[in-house]
């Protein structure tokens, strides 16, 4: 959404709920945690860079590292770095 209110772009992010979501530290890109099991990884444009993996169980938090270079995720009891 713009700084006017103006809807910029929407996509089918996840197959049902996007549970969280983060900017990256730079602006860059968007990381994506679902009720699929999914982490995708998406451009400031809205276009899908990549899929990072794919659990049997929905992924609850995603954050990025410092540097942007990393990404932790939590699934269940799980946590990923």
């Amino acid at each position: 959404i713009s700084r006017t209110g103006r809807l910029e772009k929407s996509v089918d992010a996840h197959t049902g709920a996007c549970i969280s979501l983060r900017w990256s530290y730079d602006g860059t890109a968007l990381a994506t945690a679902g009720e699929d099991g999914s982490v995708k990884i998406w451009s400031r444009n809205g276009l899908l860079r990549s899929t990072l993996c794919q659990n049997d169980s929905p992924v609850y938090s995603v954050v990025w590292g410092s540097d942007s270079e990393q990404i932790c995720y939590c699934t269940g009891s799980n946590i990923v770095i």
